[in-house]
């Protein structure tokens, strides 16, 4: 795993927009984080800090901290914590530690991958465990966190599929459950699955698009190459996106960067690119486009 601190740059150009930065799962985790700050040094960066992170990685957030504390950090609790009786006192610590205040804190609970039903029971024990977390109203924010996409789409016979976004459903049942002392903010995992591992098979080209309560996934026929660099994308992009944007869920090529990329191949105004990342990155920027406006209700 590489990282590329100019491309991120280069990417958030709104400067004063608050960004997470996470490298739990970067070799030697606590330099990759100064290095990747140092390139961030003028942006609303916040260092993500969570168990099992090691001395050196809170000595690191500390020293960021310390550097700019009115950007102040966030505290990511993975579901394997999240009811863990020692949890409350380790995030003591770490406040502590840091000695930053509660008010310049990100609190993030990581739900990860929702089942396709999320049970009642779990769904009660979500909403106890919000409503029992220390220092509640304290913390700059409160983040709910999960996704739902699948790690693979093997087992997919037909050439589009209906996934349900279990992660929006179950944050929006969470709100309007009114039982809350505090609604979190909303986070999810666009349109992979949460797990830091790959895919187990080498997969087929696809689209991956948002919609209200599903994503819809066009697929093309070809398996890819295993060990390819580019992974064939190319041949299968250019009919794949004529089938996005014949289809009645297509938004418009000016609904995001994504989208118009989308629309620019299927008329031949640009050639399709053989970069599988780059064809992630087409359904994660139509994605954060859909859910921004949701949040907003707009879409």
């Amino acid at each position: 795993m590489k990282i590329n601190g100019e491309r991120i740059k280069q990417s958030w150009t709104i400067v004063g927009a608050p960004i997470f930065i996470d490298c739990q799962f970067m070799p030697d985790s606590a330099n990759a984080l100064r290095l990747l700050f140092a390139h961030l040094r003028n942006h609303f960066a916040i260092p993500v800090f969570g168990p099992d992170r090691g001395k050196a990685y809170c000595t690191t957030v500390a020293d960021m901290v310390k550097a700019k504390p009115s950007d102040g950090t966030c505290y990511r609790i993975p579901k394997a914590h999240l009811f863990n009786l020692d949890m409350d006192s380790s995030l003591e610590t770490f406040v502590a530690e840091t000695r930053v205040a509660r008010a310049s804190v990100d609190i993030i609970l990581d739900l990860e991958d929702l089942p396709s039903k999320y049970p009642d029971e779990s769904f009660v024990a979500t909403i106890g465990r919000i409503n029992s977390f220390p220092h509640l109203g304290e913390w700059r924010s409160l983040i709910v966190l999960a996704g739902s996409f699948p790690l693979t789409l093997t087992g997919m016979t037909t050439q589009t599929r209906m996934i349900r976004r279990h992660d929006w459903l179950t944050w929006q049942r969470l709100i309007s459950s009114k039982k809350l002392q505090r609604n979190p903010v909303y986070g999810d995992y666009g349109i992979q699955h949460p797990s830091a591992q790959p895919a187990p098979v080498m997969g087929k080209a696809n689209v991956r698009y948002t919609l209200a309560e599903d994503w819809k996934v066009f697929r093309g026929s070809d398996t890819m190459k295993r060990g390819s660099e580019t992974r064939d994308y190319a041949p299968q992009m250019k009919p794949l996106c004529k089938l996005v944007c014949a289809d009645s869920a297509f938004c418009s090529s000016d609904f995001s960067p994504g989208d118009q990329y989308i629309y620019e191949v299927a008329n031949d105004e640009v050639a399709p690119s053989n970069d599988a990342s780059r064809w992630k990155s087409v359904g994660f920027s139509h994605h954060l486009t859909y859910a921004a406006k949701q949040l907003r209700g707009v879409a």
